[in-house]
This record gives C-alpha cells, structure tokens and sequence, in this order.
C-alpha cells in the first residue's frame, strides 16, 4: 500500500534535519493480522504499484514475469505430451505398455516444470530474470521441438 501525502513539513526527532515536499509517496507494508503480506502473494496492480514506489529487486521482477511466462509454460508442456501420447505403439509387455499414459506424461511435465521453477527462484539473483526466462522457456520449447522432430507417425 502506498499513501500519498501533500504539503509536507517533516522533522527529524534526532538533529535539525528539516524536510518540505509539495507531495511525497510512502510505502506502508501491506498487513493481514499483523502479520507482513510477502511479494508472491500481492496480486499483480498491487505489485506494480509497489514497483512505482521503489524499483523492484531481480526476486520481485522474476515473480511478476513468472505472471506471463508459466502460461507459456503451460502451453510448452501440454504440447511435449503429444507426440508421447499419440506417439508409435511399443512392444506390449507388463514393462512396456502400448504407449505413454497421457496421465503420467502430463504429471511428469508439470513435475518437472514445477522442479525448474522452484530451481530458478533460488538462483534468479544471480542469473537474472532475463537468463531464467531463457533457461525455463527453451529447455521446455527444446525438449518440444525434438519430441515433435522425433514424431515419425503426425
């Protein structure tokens, strides 16, 4: 939350340090019983806002990018499950079923997707938003074009 204040005269209760503002916009940290409403759980104008504030660190630029991205992400991983899906038979066995579940197939992507993002929120710091989105939307977009490559039976 941020409140807008005009015609400010503050005064420091520590030295003579006098400050005059026409306006002057101040963060209030958001709160829910007390207790401090983290960056992840502020919903998209509110963190925006936030931004207009103060500028926002790589972690909070990540999280309101991971907005549009995961989307896209989620599109990448429902296409990788065709060519499995719907993919040649293989030998029927009690090892091999005639083709992936598409169940499983999607558990696995989703597994996986979820593994890389966690992955890339302790490391975004120091890789930057740009490198993670990178990371995260071309191995997937990778991984779809070789199973789609690799497709003989579309």
């Amino acid at each position: 939350m941020t409140v807008e204040l005009s015609d400010v005269d503050a005064r420091s209760l520590r030295d003579d340090t006098h400050l005059t503002a026409a306006t002057a916009r101040v963060p209030i940290p958001v709160t829910l019983d007390g207790a401090r409403v983290h960056v992840t759980e502020l919903d998209t104008p509110a963190l925006l806002a936030r931004w207009e504030v103060h500028p926002p660190d790589a972690y909070e630029r990540w999280i309101g990018w991971k907005r549009t991205v995961l989307p896209l992400v989620t599109l990448l991983g429902g296409l990788l499950v065709f060519p499995f899906a719907l993919g040649p038979q293989r030998p029927v066995g009690p090892a091999h079923p005639a083709r992936w579940p598409p169940l499983a197939l999607t558990a696995a992507t989703f597994v996986g997707t979820w593994a890389a993002v966690r992955l890339l929120d302790q490391d975004v710091a120091s890789l930057g938003v740009t490198v993670a989105t990178e990371v995260l939307l071309g191995g997937l977009g990778l991984a779809v074009a070789l199973a789609w490559a690799t497709w003989g039976d579309r």
